[in-house]
């Protein structure tokens, strides 16, 4: 009877694992917008290592953050923060609220976001011109605009209907308050 149990026991483990191999994962995803689900669905319905899935989903390109729990033995809930579009990056790609660069497709790019023309070493100042002047400029309908840097290093914003406001290169913070 000894030597019985031990591959009684064998036998259960093993055939918990076969099961176990060939089931399928649920995921249940929340604040995931612009995944296509059916796809994810697709690559990860068999893989239950929550450092791939996790890596699957950072793959894609609006993601900012994952959260992933585990409910059962085949149930998972992923909480996905994606990013908030601010500007569209003129040598392509979105730039995010938080000042992140990312390539999302160009179909699922909003419209009316303003455009940022200016090297990536100076996104972080265009996005605050950006916040600086969105409300006053939305007030007056003069929505999308165009920042950027002239060739002698001033900054520039382009409005609707080729107005622009040029800045300067010193006192930023002064010569946006007065405009």
């Amino acid at each position: 009877m000894l030597k019985v149990i031990p591959l009684f026991i064998g036998c259960v483990i093993f055939l918990f694992h076969a099961v176990m191999d060939k089931s399928e994962y649920d995921y249940f995803i929340s604040g995931a917008h612009h995944m296509d689900l059916s796809k994810m669905n697709n690559d990860l319905s068999e893989v239950s290592d929550q450092n791939k899935v996790s890596t699957w989903l950072y793959d894609q390109p609006w993601t900012k953050s994952v959260t992933i729990r585990r409910q059962g033995l085949n149930d998972f809930f992923v909480d996905v923060t994606e990013h908030k579009p601010r500007a569209v990056w003129r040598f392509g790609g979105v730039i995010s609220s938080d000042g992140v660069l990312f390539f999302p497709k160009t179909l699922e790019i909003p419209d009316e976001l303003p455009v940022v023309d200016a090297p990536l070493s100076s996104v972080d100042r265009s996005v605050w011109f950006i916040s600086e002047l969105e409300s006053d400029l939305r007030k007056f309908q003069l929505w999308p605009i165009r920042v950027f840097r002239m060739k002698a290093g001033d900054w520039a914003v382009e409005l609707p209907r080729n107005r622009y406001f040029i800045f300067g290169t010193s006192d930023l913070v002064n010569r946006v308050k007065v405009c």
